[in-house]
């Protein structure tokens, strides 16, 4: 071959090259624009789940009684005394001694500074949904941004003063870290994992279930590819987190003791209701897009299950669908059986560690199952529209505020003269109450309890033991509008239907509804009702002033009556 063959030879090659890297690019433009599209979208899906965060910290206001359950127990003497009272809460005392060293840093203890605490809470766990979906291959968590990031039942949840928020960033991480483990199996993995698993325990009981699940998962994917060793690691990281928990057996025994005043026959139908208010705060057709990545999830699995690729460490893509798939099927099921056994009367936030693994799991599904270029285009105009559905109804729900009870404190210490009596119910208002109330006049609760800086329900079992425990309240009443003082009502205080004087209960338990509390308390607003209709003289509704709407959930109203007939 002379000199111009082999000249012409390399310049055919070259623009043979140029070529196939034109075509190459020109084959890639059209993923290289769904990439760039899918890292806009959701920085700005971050951005707005931030601007949710900001809202609920400048605009959520006083700690509701929920809140300040936990911001008591972080202000108790000692340490000690925080472990003695933990048979009276629900949850290890993680969230509290972490509240405890956040006010003896100079961070503070007042409503100010534990928002501040709740709003790094919330940025945390926006970051685990990072972690989550980048680790389970997913490049960025769209779905899980507009599900969850832009809910306002699971933002108030993660950034309120309780062990909810830190939870569920632990939680979620330790998913992500299982994942990794199995993936690449090392020691690093499975330390990381085996210690957040220890830390999210000791945030929520709760997270023991979802951790189950967690762990049936990746052992159901390591035995797929006939990895006993991973499996077997994957099983220790549940073990030494159910481990962690031997210490509370008798704090959880000691509970059992008065717990029975909230709990009831629940039905499935009551559980059902409830997920869905915390799935779909923008209604009913909010929820519809957890069903459709439901479905899209199970077709995943279906193929990963008929994927050859799928059983070796090669087959990725198979292998976190399985995986996701089957984190949603056992922790669904695990944390929903657990939920029922406690026969508690659920509300919507009880449900939202649930979701904070799902929507990673099924973000994951989501796009393991988009193959195609079509289908990645409908992922993204899907989760915008789903962000658009969450946001608009959502934004009213995070900024309002959490309770009223510092208005009504302050309304009613700046007009009560010692004399006065101020009269708090139902009890638990006295919770947030005690925190805000700087007056001069006495006060209580209905029934009158000794120690309100918490929850006190085994006070409250006691006082239902007693034979009229209230009388002695009515009586008190009565002196005081007899002496010409006042008496304020701050809550709600039931009317006996026909107006008729309503019996009292004899002491509990009831032969139909056990040690079940509602009836007692129902009962005791109706006598202190009837007593006042029966007798006072004048009765004037005060404006609380809020300038904004109120969590329904403490929205105390005040009535303040006068004079004796």
């Amino acid at each position: 071959m002379d000199t111009r063959d082999r000249r012409r030879g390399e310049e055919e090659r070259g623009v043979s090259k140029k070529r196939r890297k034109e075509i190459q690019s020109e084959g890639n433009a059209p993923g290289e624009g769904l990439r760039r599209a899918e890292w806009g979208i959701a920085i700005v899906l971050t951005l707005l789940a931030v601007l949710f965060h900001i809202g609920f910290l400048t605009q959520a206001g006083a700690l509701w009684r929920d809140e300040v359950n936990t911001a008591e127990f972080a202000r108790m003497a000692s340490v000690d005394e925080i472990f003695s009272f933990l048979k009276y809460d629900g949850f290890p005392p993680l969230v509290a001694l972490l509240v405890r060293g956040w006010a003896a840093a100079g961070w503070g203890d007042g409503d100010a500074g534990l928002r501040m605490f709740g709003f790094a809470v919330g940025l945390a766990f926006l970051g685990a949904l990072w972690l989550a979906c980048r680790s389970l291959r997913c490049p960025t968590p769209l779905f899980s941004l507009a599900l969850i990031g832009l809910n306002p039942i699971i933002v108030r949840a993660i950034d309120s003063i309780r062990p909810y928020g830190l939870g569920m960033v632990l939680i979620v991480a330790t998913m992500a870290l299982v994942w990794r483990a199995i993936k690449s199996p090392s020691a690093k993995w499975f330390v990381g994992a085996g210690i957040l698993a220890v830390l999210s325990v000791q945030c929520m009981y709760q997270n023991a279930f979802l951790l189950l699940g967690i762990c049936v998962a990746g052992a159901a994917v390591s035995l797929k590819r006939a990895d006993l060793k991973t499996a077997g690691a994957v099983v220790l990281v549940g073990v030494a987190a159910a481990l962690s928990l031997i210490p509370y057996r008798a704090t959880i025994a000691a509970a059992q003791s008065w717990n029975v005043v909230i709990q009831t026959p629940t039905s499935v139908k009551q559980l059902l209701s409830n997920l869905i208010e915390a799935l779909s705060p923008g209604g009913p057709a909010t929820a519809l897009p957890w069903l459709g990545l439901a479905i899209v999830c199970g077709w995943a699995v279906v193929r990963s299950l008929r994927s050859r690729s799928g059983a070796g460490r090669s087959g990725t893509g198979p292998a976190v669908a399985l995986f996701s798939g089957a984190v949603v099927v056992a922790s669904t099921a695990a944390f929903l059986v657990a939920l029922y056994s406690t026969r508690l009367q659920t509300q919507p936030w009880y449900y939202v560690p649930l979701l904070a693994i799902l929507a990673p799991a099924l973000d994951a599904s989501a796009w393991a199952a988009a193959t195609t270029n079509a289908w990645k285009i409908a992922r993204l105009v899907f989760a915008v529209a789903i962000a658009a559905a969450m946001a608009l109804p959502g934004w009213p729900q995070v900024t309002e505020r959490r309770t009223n009870a510092d208005i009504v404190a302050s309304l009613v210490g700046k007009e009560a003269v010692a004399e006065d009596l101020i009269l708090v119910s139902p009890w638990y208002f006295g919770v947030s109450f005690h925190r805000y109330y700087k007056g001069q006049a006495y006060w209580t609760t209905l029934p009158p309890l000794e120690d309100l800086r918490i929850h006190r329900y085994d006070l409250l079992k006691a006082a239902m033991a007693e034979p009229n425990p209230i009388d002695p309240l009515l009586e008190k009443m009565t002196q005081t509008l007899k002496s010409g003082h006042r008496l304020w009502l701050v809550g709600v205080f039931p009317d006996q239907r026909g107006g008729e004087q309503p019996a009292a209960l004899p002491p509990a338990p009831l032969p139909t509804s056990g040690w079940y509390c509602t009836p007692y308390t129902i009962t005791w607003g109706q006598q202190v009702s009837y007593l006042l209709k029966s007798h006072v003289l004048q009765a004037k509704v005060l404006p609380t002033g809020a300038d904004r709407p109120v969590n329904p959930n403490e929205n105390m109203p005040v009535v303040v009556v006068s004079g004796w007939r």
